[in-house]
């Protein structure tokens, strides 16, 4: 069963009318990023995003780069949005790969409590 974010929202990615993946987004609290190590991650400015893209046939075809460009979008009309992190195995090379596509950049490698070594990446949604 998957729980909605209290914090953030969800939603199907739909590529040609099928649904493909799915996506969640979620203000961390500051407990949740000490846990994983991440003291330096403003907890009040900060959003997290977490996607997965089902079946294999789906990846490596720009889907998961695209649904988060345009969740990007979305939510840099927050102007109390600063920054958008995600995180990924440190051997995930195709999710690192997808996340640089979608302007992420690595900021530095971390030990998550139940996914072991991570990269985090972020993104920086602050106006121009």
């Amino acid at each position: 069963m998957l729980e909605r974010p209290n914090r953030g929202g969800d939603a199907l990615i739909i590529a040609d009318d099928v649904p493909v993946g799915y996506i969640r987004w979620q203000t961390p609290t500051r407990s949740e990023l000490d846990e994983a190590g991440l003291q330096e991650v403003p907890d009040d400015r900060t959003m997290d995003i977490d996607i997965a893209i089902g079946e294999s046939d789906n990846v490596g075809l720009g889907v998961g780069p695209r649904a988060i460009g345009l969740l990007v979008r979305d939510l840099g009309g927050d102007s109390s949005l600063r920054t958008i992190i995600l995180a990924t195995s440190v051997d995930n090379l195709v999710a690192i790969r997808a996340y640089e596509k979608a302007g992420f950049e690595r900021q530095r490698r971390f030990d998550d409590p139940e996914c072991g070594e991570c990269w985090l990446l972020a993104r920086d949604v602050r106006p121009v």
